[in-house]
């Protein structure tokens, strides 16, 4: 058991003269209607057992409700998710202030501010940074899985 947190893009296309393809074990795969297909769901960041992570998104996104359910994340979210990441790094000493972890059962892991811990945000900020290049996307979805 764990806490796994997931960032997705959505991408539509219908209406936008896009053809796709799909192909399990180099065959078309011919079970899938491929003009009902209207979007696509891009996997963009991906957490492991990083409370103070998902904390954040619970805080700031979620309105407090630490649920499975999806949430939408506004880029003007992940800018302010990456600001508390630069904070953090820059200030390590006020870790415990901008990204705390939490004492939750299966989400704090014996987690501390520890080299792992500075190490999700290290990674956090690079993968927010690559994201954030993409200014066609607005919205994201974040889910959360204890």
């Amino acid at each position: 058991m764990g806490l796994d947190s997931t960032l997705y893009k959505r991408h539509l296309i219908r209406g936008n003269n896009v053809k796709i393809s799909i192909e399990i074990d180099g065959k078309p795969c011919e079970t899938i209607n491929l003009e009902a297909i209207d979007t696509i769901v891009e996997e963009v960041a991906y957490w492991r057992k990083a409370s103070h992570i998902h904390n954040w998104f619970v805080e700031n996104v979620k309105e407090g409700a630490d649920n499975p359910r999806p949430y939408i994340v506004e880029r003007l979210d992940l800018l302010k998710l990456l600001k508390a990441c630069k904070e953090v790094k820059e200030n390590p000493q006020r870790a415990e202030e901008l990204l705390p972890c939490t004492d939750e059962p299966f989400c704090s892991f014996g987690e501390d501010y520890d080299e792992r811990y500075f190490k999700i945000i290290d990674e956090t900020i690079v993968t927010l940074e690559n994201i954030l290049k993409d200014k066609s996307v607005r919205r994201y979805e974040y889910h959360s899985i204890k």
